[in-house]
């Protein structure tokens, strides 16, 4: 448009200036110029409106794309909102069944921790069923005790806390206690070796009958029985083997041994229903016992309480003959070498009297050894070097003394420490078998009064000798002070005046 618009007024304007010939030359020129103007601008224009039209092609061609791409992605978008949607359905649904999960695993490890807490109490209380049993087996019935060691052993190493097995225990345990109730039911008599008295490998004939009835007799008509009676004791070995029998028990029992291998109907038994101590007693032959025999029994009855207490006598007697002893060699007064001393003194022989005193060797000697080593001294210094040998001496002769009176005060308290336990050990043993007469709970009180009684035995002597020992301390420490200050008003009698 602007080409066209320039020509127009080039032609205008050669109108105006040329003449007519020259202007119709012109203007044909003008008009070729324009025709070829024209051409190129159509030509122009035509290419122009083939671009315009490929590009609107191509624009169209990329607009539909962009809107099959378009398309594409609200149809990808669309799935993938739907996938979303299914998964957080899949993961609200999934979170629901985590939390019931859990909720089921908290409930199932509850469950699982009681179920434990029971197992482990039902253990606990099996093995202290199995340590009881365990324990009373010393004080049991003497038969097949070596099979229940074993049995109650190995219950025991069932329950083991790392893999315990508590039904394999249970079947050992009641296993071991219906045995016992087996033992109790039944009876033997059998052919065997033995130990009678003090003779090994005795060829004997055994009958037991139950838990209540258990005696041996020699396969020689005239020979010697014996049978399992209870001690009476406490604690400690409760049966034991007695052979010193009374005659007619012995006969007794051999017959009746004899007559159960004959296999005759109905025998006589010798039993002690009760067995205590005192019936016991009655049945043993009559020994005369000797004071060792005596004290050995007495001691062993005390129980495992003697045993301080024996010590506790010991070093009690031991400290009190060795204070005693220094006593005697540290603490002697002699009043020979005092008078000698004061001689020595008036004489004014200090050299020989301080010889005098180092040959005392004892705590007068020195004591006064400190006076007389000052006599070219002071009053002032004399005295302190006096009561620097009484806090040196002093000591020396205390030592020991409060721990005897330790050892009186302890030895009453040990016997009444033991005497507790032998009354809990008493109740323990009515508790669990009871008792159906009153000499057993007498004579079980009367071992467990045994260690009091041995603590005032070991306590009175002690104070004594302790009284006695304090006594003879009063007394040196008192003698000290009265040599001493009348050898320092000896030595120095008008200061002594002065200060009196």
């Amino acid at each position: 448009m602007i080409r066209i618009i320039a020509c127009l007024f080039l032609v205008l304007s050669a109108q105006v200036i040329a003449n007519p010939k020259e202007k119709e030359a012109m203007q044909q020129q003008q008009l070729e110029t324009l025709r070829q103007e024209v051409e190129a601008l159509k030509s122009i224009r035509l290419r122009k409106a083939d671009q315009l039209e490929q590009l609107e092609s191509q624009r169209w061609q990329e607009r539909y794309e962009q809107n099959r791409l378009t398309q594409d992605y609200q149809d990808e978008g669309n799935a993938l909102e739907g996938r979303y949607s299914k998964a957080a359905s899949d993961l609200s649904r999934l979170s629901d069944e985590v939390g019931q999960a859990r909720n089921l695993a908290a409930d199932l490890e509850e469950k699982t921790k009681l179920f434990e807490a029971g197992l482990s109490s039902l253990n606990t209380q099996v093995k202290q069923a199995v340590d009881k049993t365990s324990s009373d087996l010393a004080a049991d019935f003497p038969v097949g005790v070596e099979q229940r060691i074993l049995s109650l052993a190995h219950a025991n190493s069932m329950l083991d806390k790392d893999n315990f097995q508590i039904g394999e225990a249970m079947r050992s345990l009641f296993g071991d206690q219906y045995k016992r109730l087996l033992l109790t039911q039944d009876q033997s008599f059998e052919t065997r070796k033995s130990q009678i008295d003090k003779r090994t490998d005795v060829s004997v004939y055994r009958l037991r009958l139950g838990t209540i009835f258990l005696a041996e007799s020699e396969r020689d008509a005239s020979g010697q029985a014996q049978a399992l009676l209870r001690t009476g004791a406490l604690q400690g070995q409760v049966f034991e083997w007695r052979a010193d029998l009374a005659a007619s028990l012995d006969e007794d029992i051999r017959k009746t041994i004899l007559a159960a291998r004959e296999m005759e109907g109905s025998l006589w038994i010798p039993l002690d229903l009760l067995q205590t101590k005192a019936i016991k007693n009655t049945t043993a032959a009559m020994q005369e016992q000797g004071l060792p025999a005596k004290l050995k029994g007495w001691f062993k009855a005390g129980g495992i309480v003697m045993y301080p207490l024996l010590l506790v006598a010991i070093f009690g007697l031991l400290m009190s003959l060795e204070r005693g002893f220094v006593f005697w060699r540290r603490g002697r007064i002699n009043k020979k070498f005092v008078n000698c001393l004061h001689k020595l003194i008036a004489e004014n022989n200090f050299a020989k009297a301080r010889e005098l005193c180092l040959k005392q060797k004892s705590s007068l000697g020195n004591v006064l050894y400190a006076v007389v080593n000052q006599s070219h001294s002071t009053l002032a210094s004399a005295e302190k070097a006096l009561h620097e040998a009484l806090l040196r001496e002093q000591p020396a002769l205390e030592s020991r003394m409060g721990l005897i009176a330790a050892m009186g005060m302890i030895a009453p308290l040990l016997g009444l420490l033991g005497t507790v336990t032998g009354m809990i050990t008493l109740f323990n043993v009515i508790t669990e078998v009871g008792t159906n007469d009153a000499r057993i709970l007498a004579g079980g009180i009367s071992e467990a009064l045994i260690t009091t009684e041995t603590g005032l035995i070991i306590a009175i002597p002690i104070l004594l000798f302790h009284g006695k020992l304090s006594e003879n301390l009063d007394y040196i420490l008192g003698e000290f002070g009265i040599q001493s200050f009348a050898l320092l008003n000896r030595i120095w009698p008008e200061k002594s005046e002065g200060m009196a």
